[in-house]
């Protein structure tokens, strides 16, 4: 018996989220395609049926996460303004949750790994880092008096204290890095970050 197009895209997502969770925590090479599917629960034959090879499920699971990422799918509808918005998502991106990997961002934890890969996964990458800048401007631009060109150096900042306080051991260090790049975006943005994501 067939399975209805529901259940195919539930399966799909499952083992997007299933292959993401692993490539945020593991290298490319450490993940098989056994190991995303015994992590979902299903077998190695259910992959075929969604995706052509390794490859591809890399780069899909990318786009998925940025997809689903807090800034692709939070809207101002549940924030008095953009302001309030834009703080939200940055006060939990620096955050020591984050570092430990709680929702994990592909722009922090596949950057070092992104650039082993092919162009195309690569463009992908630009792509959505792109759309990252594109959508943070949306929002500073309506309180701050920061400039659209500073925008990709000051994302670039965060997302660099994140990917590197990932690999620093000492935790002291690692909150005063935390500490610092918020700090600095709290000048460049005008806004004031919530001291407790830190504690």
């Amino acid at each position: 018996m067939p399975y209805s197009k529901t259940r195919k895209i539930v399966s799909r997502q499952k083992i997007l989220e299933s292959a993401y969770k692993l490539y945020s925590s593991r290298s490319y090479e450490e993940v098989t395609i056994d190991a995303v599917m015994e992590n979902c629960g299903m077998t190695r034959g259910g992959f075929y049926a969604h995706f052509q090879n390794k490859t591809e499920l890399y780069r899909c699971a990318i786009e998925y996460a940025f997809a689903n990422s807090k800034l692709a799918n939070s809207e101002c509808n549940t924030w008095r303004n953009e302001r309030e918005h834009l703080t939200d998502i940055l006060d939990g991106y620096l955050s020591l949750e984050h570092v430990n990997g709680n929702n994990p961002c592909p722009l922090a934890f596949l950057t070092s790994d992104i650039a082993l890969r092919d162009s195309e996964t690569r463009q992908i990458f630009a792509d959505a880092y792109a759309a990252v800048n594109k959508k943070v401007w949306a929002y500073a631009k309506t309180f701050s008096q920061i400039n659209e060109s500073d925008i990709a150096p000051l994302t670039a900042m965060v997302v660099g204290t994140v990917a590197l306080t990932r690999s620093i051991t000492d935790e002291i260090t690692v909150e005063n890095m935390l500490k610092s790049t918020r700090r600095h975006v709290e000048i460049h943005l005008g806004i004031t970050f919530d001291t407790k994501s830190l504690t």
